[in-house]
């Protein structure tokens, strides 16, 4: 991500009930930083044989075209109005939405029940902006709280 004047949330999003409650906790939190949120989704192909597998281009457009319906409901579940861009980006999650935070304010990820989430943490280590994980009931873990969630 480019820096800007601007703050910016960047948020990991897919369509698990987490992504969808960290991206309308990032949406509520922009309203109140005067922020804007940046919504990346990673779209990971399974190996070099995919593209002759796969229509590329046609499950780019689907995700791309989900990615948009998941943060339109996000934003109608909103009172609040914020700046909201869409992406998906190829590769793996931690690498995307690692590369998508560089110069961002924060990064936001959605927690899913029975999930791992120490490996969520890992994504704080390269990056200089403030890690948030939201559960699936909106709660947020900021900071040193977020390090500590099992």
């Amino acid at each position: 991500m480019a820096p800007t004047s601007e703050r910016t949330i960047v948020v990991g999003l897919d369509n698990t009930p987490g992504a969808r409650a960290a991206l309308r906790w990032a949406v509520d939190h922009a309203s109140r930083i005067d922020a804007v949120v940046h919504a990346v989704h990673a779209l990971e192909l399974l190996g070099a044989a995919a593209p002759l597998e796969h229509d590329v281009a046609g499950t780019r457009a689907t995700v791309q075209g989900r990615a948009h319906a998941w943060t339109a409901e996000a934003l109608a579940e909103s009172r609040f109005r914020v700046p909201v861009t869409v992406e998906v980006r190829d590769g793996d999650a931690a690498t995307v939405l690692g590369e998508a935070a560089r110069g961002a304010d924060m990064l936001v990820l959605g927690m899913n029940v029975g999930t791992d989430h120490s490996a969520v943490t890992g994504y704080a280590v390269p990056l200089r902006c403030e890690v948030v994980l939201v559960e699936e009931s909106g709660r947020a873990h900021q900071g040193r709280d977020a390090a500590r969630v099992e």
